[in-house]
């Protein structure tokens, strides 16, 4: 079946693949499953300039059918619990399915636009070239390191003119499969009908939309291996409760996963953040900025009027020194991005040192592999985050750093976000790498705070009567911050919420290229796929005679040629600020 390109969505994905089935939808529907994703996207989402999915898409998609779903046993029951994630008939796949026989479920992938994933939908997606690792190269200056001046250009009577220097920065990253699947028993099958409906259609409704939710994940939180914790931050110290000593106290802070640990921000030449304490019975607080995927972080301690080497910044125990062995465990979930933690007892002076971490480099891949055939290897690739940390380094005002991201924590010792962060790191951008970004991504409680420092910040408040002739006593109060002004640029920023983002870190995204660059032909900042997004139905075989099985896959990784047009502003704490 040809599928009518011309009056899709413009984000909508067609799926590659066998053809043979007509168009279909998934989603979370109401009265009909396959019309409600396209009628939702429309009422709660817009496309490039705010226009709404064409009516003829929607009756197109209205009119698709899936293989195996039946409409007329799609109940309220089935509806209600595909929207609210209460399906969870899955049971034990245990054994080798060699003989199984498979179709793809192809139409699935054809029409969906979850609400979820903002950043997924907003990133062009471009073929790649069918490879594992994709390899790209971005000149960061023309002119050898220190950016244009009057006298390069200069040219003497019967001279020639002053050859170019070029700064190049190589970058890469690895395509990698994502893939999640589920499991229907013959008696889930029939004891579910009444309740769920047609319960294999329900399960493979599921999966595109649960693999798109983890794509989004991916996108933002990602990486092949942790990147550093932001520095400690909100330090505090009490004169009672503890034991340990008059000193000023230098800190660093590793993030460890079960495959290994991170450097501290600033690897080897790490910059510690210090504290004074008085007596000998003091304590010592502060928050630890959390990593996506860390299940703990390590503390390193050393005292003197200067900063330690790393031969003598010492890990400290969290059992021993902070009061608990879970104590430096990281607590989970997105809402917070930090935690308090307290030291009480005297610092440990020997046994584990910094410089030991920094000879191991960064071990702490986040998934690896366990196949003979590539054992060790990542089985993720880097994200929009994890291209930041990955390729950052320090500001320059003569556009000579042009290809580097950059990386600062709020101002503040507390935490406190205020707009002058936000000023500063649009300035800085700009400064660095003309960058002018159209996008700033924030998490769900970083967009609430936003919105309250800039109502605060400029005393804003609105009442907005209702149109009806009772508007007085039907008044419209609160505010939502939707742009934000560049004021380096004049540039109107969308202010995008990201609920997969974590508390703690805003990040600010140019999707275009402040000047036209000839051998850069695609956007800027992309997914890249292999192969979009397929799925599988396993019928029941010799080895698992009762039970059918969905998966669904996809092969992407995410490209970054504008590596000047991307910073973080991390170390936000809400609860301070």
């Amino acid at each position: 079946m040809s599928v009518d390109t011309d009056h899709l969505p413009a984000n909508a994905r067609i799926s590659q693949g066998n053809t043979a089935y007509p168009v279909g939808v998934i989603e979370e529907g109401q009265s009909n499953t396959l019309a409600a994703q396209a009628e939702q996207a429309a009422q709660m989402r817009t496309y490039a300039q705010g226009g709404a999915i064409p009516q003829e898409a929607i009756e197109r998609v209205k009119a698709g059918t899936l293989p195996g779903i039946d409409p007329s046993v799609l109940n309220d029951q089935t509806l209600h619990a595909l929207m609210n994630g209460e399906i969870t008939r899955d049971q034990a796949f245990v054994g080798n399915n060699a003989n199984f026989t498979g179709y793809y479920l192809e139409p699935a992938a054809k029409y969906v636009i979850p609400q979820y994933t903002p950043l997924r939908n907003m990133l062009p997606r471009l073929p790649g070239q069918g490879i594992d690792t994709i390899n790209w190269r971005a000149i960061t200056d023309y002119f050898g390191g220190s950016g244009p001046s009057v006298s390069t250009a200069a040219l003497q009577q019967q001279s020639t003119p002053t050859s170019l220097s070029y700064v190049w920065v190589n970058a890469s990253n690895v395509f990698k499969m994502l893939a999640v699947k589920d499991i229907v028993t013959f008696e889930a099958e029939v004891y579910g009908r009444l309740f769920q409906g047609d319960v294999r259609a329900t399960v493979a409704a599921k999966l595109i939309p649960a693999l798109m939710l983890e794509e989004e994940y991916w996108l933002i939180n990602s990486g092949q291996k942790l990147w550093p914790p932001a520095p400690a931050y909100n330090l505090s110290t009490a004169t009672t409760g503890g034991t340990i000593a008059a000193a000023t106290n230098w800190i660093l802070l590793t993030a460890v996963n079960a495959n290994g640990e991170t450097l501290a921000t600033g690897g080897g030449s790490a910059t510690a953040v210090s504290i004074v304490t008085t007596g000998s019975t003091s304590t010592v607080s502060f928050n630890i900025p959390r990593v996506p995927s860390a299940t703990k972080y390590n503390v390193y301690v050393g005292t003197g009027a200067t900063q330690p080497a790393n031969s003598a910044m010492w890990l400290q125990s969290a059992a021993s020194q902070f009061g608990g062995a879970s104590a430096l465990n990281d607590p989970g979930g997105l809402a917070q991005g930090f935690f308090t933690v307290t030291a009480t007892v005297a610092w440990a002076t020997s046994s584990t040192a910094y410089s030991t971490t920094v000879t191991n480099g960064n071990t702490a891949i986040v998934v690896k592999s366990t196949d003979a055939n590539t054992l060790n290897l990542p089985l993720s690739f880097d994200g929009v985050q994890s291209l930041v940390y990955l390729n950052s380094a320090a500001a320059s005002t003569v556009m000579v750093q042009g290809e580097t991201p950059l990386i600062r924590q709020v101002a503040a010792a507390s935490g406190a976000l205020v707009l002058s962060d936000l000023d500063t790191q649009l300035e800085s951008m700009y400064l660095n790498a003309k960058a002018d970004p159209e996008v700033m991504y924030v998490s769900v409680k970083d967009h609430k705070r936003l919105t309250q420092i800039i109502a605060n910040g400029t005393n804003f408040r609105v009442t907005v009567p209702n149109a009806d002739s009772n508007a007085l006593s039907n008044l419209i109060v609160g505010q939502r911050a939707t742009k934000y002004v560049n004021q380096t640029t004049g540039r109107l920023i969308d202010i995008v919420m990201l609920p997969y983002l974590m508390q703690g870190s805003i990040i600010l995204a140019s999707l275009t290229l402040p000047f036209p660059v000839s051998s850069i032909d695609r956007p800027p900042l992309r997914v890249e796929y292999n192969r979009e997004m397929w799925a599988v139905e396993y019928p029941p075989d010799q080895s698992h005679t009762t039970q059918w099985m969905y998966a669904a896959f996809l092969n992407e990784t995410v490209v970054c040629q504008y590596l000047g047009g991307l910073s973080i502003l991390n170390g936000i704490s809400y609860a301070t600020s």
